[in-house]
């Protein structure tokens, strides 16, 4: 009981001091600079990274994660909240559909999923946030 006592107060002291208050910028950051309103052309293209088969795109609104790649698995691994029905495997729970190909004893899926990771928005019209107006030229920012 001794040792329980001790642990439970430690963790109970370790969540107090965990407790930060979060960071805030009161300026966009760098300081001294203009806000971007599009991705310079330098970084503009795709990235493929071998580590997962995905591509990232970055447009000059738009940072997009694009995963493209076969799936493989044999008919006795499925999970209990999927069931082939024809060529289809369908989800249980959300009643998603993918498209299988069978190749003996194993199905083929390929998966196709994009993913958007930041956008930039069209300007904001000036408003009146407290008692400080925000400037017309800026953005907002989604990701």
């Amino acid at each position: 009981m001794r040792h329980f006592k001790k642990i439970l107060t430690f963790m109970l002291l370790t969540s107090f001091f965990a407790c930060e208050p979060p960071v805030t910028f009161s300026e966009p950051q760098p300081t001294n600079t203009n806000n971007l309103s599009r991705f310079p052309n330098r970084l503009q293209g795709l990235y493929i990274s071998l580590a997962d088969s995905s591509t990232l795109s970055i447009d000059e609104k738009l940072i997009q994660i694009i995963y493209d790649y076969d799936y493989r698995i044999h008919p006795n691994q499925i999970d209990s909240t999927l069931r082939i029905v024809g060529d289809t495997l369908v989800d249980l729970e959300n009643n998603e559909k993918i498209f299988i190909k069978r190749d003996g004893d194993t199905l083929l899926a390929h998966i196709h999923y994009t993913d958007t990771l930041f956008l930039f928005e069209y300007s904001i019209r000036k408003t009146r946030m407290g008692s400080k107006k925000s400037s017309p030229n800026k953005r907002a920012t989604y990701y």
